[in-house]
């Protein structure tokens, strides 16, 4: 039987947006990026009078580390530099050689880091659990190096449980995988990590009675569904209003509106 997920929700006036101008509500890394864009952790690019986050763009392995640091709380980045390919003069030099330091990053066989290499996912894994120091065991004798990293992200919700460990990372999967990282570190790893919302929400309204939601149902008003733009298809979600709360499940995708981030039955 497929396991499902109760999740809290607040209905409540929205928290202000992240302030890129590519980032809203409905965002799938809205919370993560709000999260990080706050503590001027994240900087985006300027164009145009304005600041995007482009969350599709791939991540190299010296921007990774970088965000990985800071977002951890590293604060000492005088450590020597072992990595030939890391300039001294780079910006990214303070970072991959506290890295190194700290175990976090060991390079490649050629002794190089490789700093402009688009990071992959069992890379990215690595580096992150190691950085929170994660309970993690050595890999066994029939698996790669990081079998054991890729485990406990699934078990612990960092990553969907169909892992892709040899693609790029986006910049939006980047901060959503350190923060969720984080959340399941500030419960010492015991618990796995479970998605809090609290935002505005949207009524269907009769006229879409008959309609077929995203998963193929047949919308109900009655039922007590709602819709949501990333959460899985079945997930139960707690909505909390005005002290009275209400269980929900999952079966379409929505709202499309840049300023709420639930759609209800």
């Amino acid at each position: 039987m497929k396991k499902l997920l109760l999740l809290p929700f607040l209905l409540a006036p929205t928290l202000a947006n992240a302030t890129f101008a590519d980032v809203d509500v409905t965002h799938p890394h809205f919370q993560a990026v709000q999260h990080f864009e706050a503590q001027d952790i994240l900087q985006g690019y300027a164009q145009d009078g304005k600041r995007f986050f482009r969350g599709s763009q791939y991540v190299t392995r010296a921007e990774a580390v970088k965000v990985l640091l800071l977002a951890a709380g590293f604060e000492n980045f005088d450590a020597g530099n072992p990595f030939p390919d890391v300039g001294e003069n780079a910006w990214f030099r303070p970072f991959v050689a506290a890295a190194a330091e700290a175990g976090i990053v060991r390079g490649f066989a050629d002794g190089q880091f490789h700093p402009e290499a688009q990071v992959t996912q069992a890379e990215l894994l690595k580096m992150v659990l190691e950085a929170l120091n994660a309970p993690v065991e050595e890999p066994g004798s029939q698996q790669t190096w990081y079998h054991p990293y890729e485990a406990k992200a699934i078990e612990w919700r960092l990553i969907e449980s169909d892992p892709t460990p040899h693609k790029s990372v986006s910049r939006g999967e980047l901060v959503e995988l350190i923060f969720r990282a984080q959340r399941v570190a500030e419960k010492g790893f015991s618990e796995p990590y479970v998605f809090h919302g609290r935002g505005t929400a949207s009524w269907y309204g009769e006229r879409f009675a008959g309609r077929q939601t995203a998963n193929g149902e047949i919308y109900d008003p009655m039922d007590l569904t709602a819709a949501h733009r990333t959460l899985p298809f079945d997930t139960r979600l707690k909505v909390t209003h005005d002290g009275k709360s209400v269980i929900v499940r999952i079966n379409d995708r929505g709202p499309y509106s840049g300023t709420r981030v639930l759609d209800l039955s």
